[in-house]
């Protein structure tokens, strides 16, 4: 039985209630006994400088730590309030953002979205007219995010970028199925300023970030680096194996909130306990049971190809061979891709900007949630480290995802 079969689209899928009274720290009897020298060894094998990880199990804190260096060749460490730049693993703020209008309200996810962007135009002016919430979320509308990112370069603003936008032909049929991108996510920030009357940024910090206790988490990369405690991106360096430390490039204005998030461990921990519950954090209803439920539902079918066409480039993890991976059916939710791994229903995104990588993966039916960030551009290394995490509470599966990894191309 594959996940539509047992998870069907706009089902709800079984998320654990948050357990409001839970201790602030759990057992990490479950984590390898040899998690820290893992650690270690594989950031030297894969040449990175540092990293974050954290782990909620049961709506507590399992680990939220800090490993290696922010910065190459300086001394300073990363610890669990170092912030990284955590590109599209940003896309669920986006969509928890426009989920909380749909809970006040204010929208409705099959709004049509020319009722509040009347200026945003497309490719096809009939799908201007009738593009909703919802497609605009789930990765419907055909637009191929390496044609959109073309643009950043040559724009000011995310305005500029989505008028722009509609002069780039889609790649697939509307709604035919789900094709990555970055635009429509900038557009949701639009829409929530459109609604609200605050910008994005605002909006997340007063009805998410503040009340789930995110106090260092913002979306300015500048704002970020005058923190003191931020970590650099790395490149790989011409003529040498040691990474090169780049500076925030991402735009503030033009990419949020597609991808412009800055959080920490310690934040990002009481985000993915969020994500495990019902909308309500310490007590304190965020977002209504039900558009927050329909954030994890699958709304767009990916499919599995063996090339790096629109339809393939985004199916979780090394999915060349699907049944040797163990994927299934793999789907895309609001900011969440969806997949099975071993018997179990999960969610999961990457992201990446100014030269890092990010992995979240929540797995609802164990209450289960991993973060992990790299401050360098290769992405495997935050999928090997979740991987092995989430072996690690599944049990019974000694994979060497480095090895595999290395070996995928």
């Amino acid at each position: 039985m594959n996940l539509l079969q047992k998870w069907p689209l706009h089902s709800l899928p079984c998320l654990l209630t948050l357990l409001l009274l839970a201790p602030a720290t759990r057992s990490l009897a479950e984590i390898p006994a040899e998690f820290d020298r893992y650690m270690v060894d594989t950031m030297a094998e894969w040449r990175v400088p540092g990293m974050l990880v954290s782990v909620v199990k049961d709506d507590a804190v399992v680990m939220t730590r800090g490993f290696g260096l922010r910065r190459f060749g300086e001394p300073e460490e990363v610890d669990a309030d170092t912030l990284f730049s955590i590109g599209s693993t940003s896309k669920a703020f986006a969509a928890a953002t426009v989920a909380v209008l749909v809970s006040d309200g204010l929208i409705d996810w099959d709004d049509r979205v020319s009722q509040y962007l009347p200026w945003l135009e497309l490719y096809d002016p009939e799908v201007t007219a009738q593009f909703t919430v919802r497609d605009m979320l789930s990765g419907t509308l055909g637009a191929f995010y390496a044609d959109e990112n073309k643009l950043r370069s040559k724009v000011k603003d995310s305005r500029e970028i989505l008028d722009r936008g509609k002069y780039i032909e889609p790649r697939a049929p509307f709604r035919s199925g789900f094709i990555y991108t970055n635009n429509m996510f900038i557009a949701s920030g639009e829409l929530v300023e459109a609604v609200s009357g605050k910008t994005w940024p605002d909006f997340a910090r007063e009805r998410l970030w503040l009340p789930l206790g995110m106090t260092s988490t913002g979306a300015s990369a500048e704002a970020a680096w005058a923190s003191g405690n931020a970590a650099s991106g790395h490149v790989k360096a011409l003529f040498s194996s040691k990474p090169k430390p780049t500076p925030y490039s991402y735009c503030d204005e033009i990419c949020v909130p597609s991808g412009g998030v800055n959080t920490n461990a310690k934040d990002v921990a009481n985000w993915l306990r969020f994500q495990l519950g019902d909308g309500s954090f310490a007590g304190k209803g965020l977002i209504a049971p039900e558009p927050f439920a329909e954030m994890h539902r699958p709304q767009s079918l990916m499919h599995l190809l063996d090339d790096d066409s629109a339809f393939g480039i985004y199916t979780p993890f090394p999915t060349r061979d699907a049944e040797r991976w163990g994927f299934a059916s793999p789907a895309y939710g609001f900011g969440w891709g969806l997949f099975e791994y071993r018997g179990q229903q999960a969610l999961w995104h990457s992201g990446g900007a100014n030269n890092t990588s990010s992995v979240a993966i929540l797995v609802p039916e164990l209450s289960l949630g991993i973060f992990v960030s790299a401050n360098r551009s290769t992405s495997d290394i935050t999928k090997i480290v979740s991987l092995h995490l989430l072996d690690a509470y599944l049990g019974g599966n000694e994979v060497n995802w480095s090895e595999k990894f290395a070996a995928k191309d």
